[in-house]
C-alpha cells in the first residue's frame, strides 16, 4: 500500500496528452487551462498528425515538448503494425508510448500523468499529488452509480487520467500496458474484460505493487459519476462533496452544424443549473473561442468526434454562444 501525502521527491511534473487537428481547439483549451492551474506544470503532446504539430507549434512553442507519430515509431516500432485498426483504435494504442517515451527524454522528470485532451482544469491539481504520495501508480475510478452502473463492462478505472512515478514499478507497468495494446485495443467490450486501453487497469491493483485509487471527488469529474455528487457553486469556484473541483471530463461532448452543444451522456436524475452554467458553459465558450482563432490561420476542416457514434444516441443540448 502507499503512503498517501508523502514527500515527493523534486523534478519535472509531466503532463501528458495527444489529439489530432479534430481535437486541436479541445486540446489547447484543456492544456491553457492546465497551465493557470499548474503554472509550473511540463507538458508533452503527441500531435497526431501533421497540421496538429504545426497548430501546437505556433500556439505553444516553447511551452510544451512536441512529439511527432516518427517520434513514437522510434521508441516503438511496433505501432507499424496497426495497419487493420480504425484510427480511433490506433491512437489508443499508442496512448502508453507517450509517457514512456517523456521518461526517455525528459530525465529529470518525477512523475507522468495522462490527462485526455477533452477535459478542462478548474483548480490546482496540487491536492491530487499530495493524495498520490509516494505510490508509483495513480487510478482514477469511475465511480458509477445507480444511472450509470450499466457502464460497468468499460472498467472499473479511468484512462482519462493515469499516474506513473518515474520509478522501475511506474516504468513497467507502462511498458507492459503497452504491451497489452499493441497486443488487443479494440474499440469494443469483450468477455474477458477488455475494452480498448481501460479493461487493462482493471488488473493493476493486483498485478503493481504502490498503486493508489484517486479518492478527491473532483479529479475527473465527468457525466457519468457527477449524478453521484453533490455539485454546489462556491464563489468563483465549484465543490463536488464539499471539495474543490480540480478538472472535468468532457466526454462525448459534440457540437452539430449549426453550431449546437450537446452531450451523448444523458444525466437523468439531476438539476444540473451548477454543472451546465458553471462547468460546460466556461469549456464551451474557451473551445469556441480557440475554433474561431485557429480557423483564421488553419485549414481544420472537420472537428467533429472520430469515434462513431452508436446505432441510438439520446441527447441533451449544453449551453454555448450558439447553443444556449
Amino acid at each position: 500500500m502507499a503512503t498517501v501525502g508523502a514527500t515527493r521527491e523534486p523534478g519535472l511534473r509531466v503532463y501528458c496528452t495527444h489529439f489530432d487537428s479534430r481535437y486541436a481547439a479541445r486540446g489547447l483549451t484543456m492544456l491553457r487551462s492546465l497551465r493557470r492551474q499548474d503554472p509550473s506544470a511540463h507538458l508533452v503532446v503527441a500531435a497526431l498528425d501533421s497540421l496538429t504539430h504545426r497548430i501546437v507549434h505556433d500556439q505553444l512553442g516553447a511551452e510544451v515538448t512536441l512529439l511527432a507519430t516518427r517520434d513514437l515509431l522510434e521508441i516503438e516500432p511496433r505501432l507499424e503494425r496497426l495497419r487493420g485498426r480504425s484510427a480511433y483504435e490506433r491512437y489508443g494504442t499508442q496512448k502508453p508510448v507517450v509517457p514512456r517515451l517523456a521518461f526517455e527524454r525528459l530525465k529529470d522528470a518525477s512523475c507522468a500523468v495522462w490527462i485526455d485532451a477533452d477535459t478542462m482544469f478548474f483548480s490546482s491539481p496540487a491536492s491530487m499529488f499530495d493524495e498520490i504520495g509516494d505510490a508509483s501508480v495513480g487510478l482514477s475510478p469511475h465511480r458509477f452509480h445507480e444511472g450509470t452502473a450499466h457502464l460497468w463492462r468499460c472498467g472499473t478505472f479511468n484512462a482519462g487520467c493515469v499516474y506513473w512515478r518515474n520509478d522501475p514499478v511506474g516504468r513497467r507497468c507502462l511498458r507492459d500496458w503497452g504491451d497489452d495494446c499493441l497486443t488487443w485495443c479494440l474499440d469494443q467490450i469483450d468477455f474477458g474484460g477488455r475494452f480498448m486501453n481501460q479493461g487493462y487497469l482493471n488488473r493493476w491493483p493486483k498485478r503493481y505493487p504502490e498503486v493508489h485509487v484517486i479518492r478527491h471527488p473532483g479529479v475527473n469529474l465527468a457525466p457519468w459519476n457527477i449524478d453521484g455528487h453533490a455539485v454546489e457553486a462556491h464563489g468563483d469556484s465549484v465543490r463536488i462533496d464539499g471539495a474543490p473541483l480540480v478538472f472535468y471530463h468532457f466526454s462525448l461532448v459534440e457540437q452539430d452544424d449549426a453550431g449546437r452543444w450537446y452531450s451523448r451522456h444523458p444525466n437523468p436524475r439531476r438539476d444540473l443549473d451548477v454543472a451546465m452554467n458553471r462547468i460546460y458553459a466556461p469549456y464551451i465558450a474557451g473551445v469556441e473561442a480557440t475554433q474561431s482563432a485557429i480557423a483564421k490561420g488553419y485549414p481544420v476542416e472537420d472537428t467533429a468526434p472520430l469515434r462513431a457514434r452508436a446505432a441510438e444516441v439520446h441527447y441533451i443540448p449544453l449551453p454555448g454562444s450558439r447553443g444556449a
